[in-house]
């Protein structure tokens, strides 16, 4: 029997961001230098998801490495909050908060959220040669869907094939390289897996949101200011 077209329609699609950051090798090398003194100033862990490692504190938006950073990452953001039709009209793009994680052996991040950001965002500046383990995972937010779930194929490679969908997947994870840049609502549940390396994993993170351009003043006067 001839079936007619099957049209699907994707409802509450959660977008997560991915991509390489170019030239990353030189900007690693600088901030890992950075992130590595900053700790030797502030030895104390900051405690947030973090199990083990260290979390830094608020990073300075005006130290060379965060600002060169910001300047890298701007066109990626506001090119993919125009996809999203934010209004860039009435509101501009600000940071509310970035800081930066060195994971070391055994550590791990709690599934955690950023509620009050609207993205947020995972840089990848060191990882370990083995690369064993630091997966970050995401958990589908719709929690009535998990209520009865069919029995899936066990051929996850599958997934490629069919566009990257999840059906029926509980949490989907990657595996990050450095200069990966991973970009995803900030009210998305999401927690990092055990790093069983022998070296560190550094990420720079942060929590991006809109603000009104009538509030927009000068740069320097205003932690979340961007041009």
């Amino acid at each position: 029997m001839n079936l007619n077209k099957i049209n699907e329609l994707n409802l509450f699609t959660t977008s997560i961001f991915h991509t390489k950051i170019p030239s990353y090798g030189i900007f690693n090398q600088e901030f890992t230098k950075y992130i590595y003194d900053l700790k030797s100033k502030h030895p104390k862990s900051d405690t947030k998801s973090n199990e083990k490692g260290w979390h830094s504190p608020n990073l300075n938006l005006n130290d060379k490495p965060v600002t060169k950073f910001i300047k890298i990452i701007d066109p990626i953001i506001e090119k993919i909050t125009k996809e999203l039709m934010w209004d860039l009209d009435q509101y501009f793009i600000g940071y509310q908060s970035i800081w930066s994680i060195i994971n070391d052996k055994y550590s791990y991040n709690l599934v955690h959220n950023h509620g009050n950001a609207l993205l947020s965002l995972a840089y990848y500046v060191k990882i370990p040669k083995d690369n064993k383990g630091g997966e970050i995972y995401f958990k589908d937010p719709r929690i009535t869907s998990q209520q009865r779930k069919p029995p899936l194929i066990k051929n996850t490679s599958k997934l490629k094939e069919k566009g990257n969908k999840t059906h029926g997947f509980t949490n989907v994870e990657m595996q990050p390289r450095e200069g990966d840049l991973v970009i995803f609502p900030g009210w998305l549940d999401h927690g990092v897996r055990q790093s069983t390396s022998d070296e560190d994993r550094i990420v720079i993170s942060a929590n991006i949101d809109l603000y009104p351009k009538q509030d927009k003043i000068k740069p320097g006067n205003h932690a979340n200011y961007r041009n």
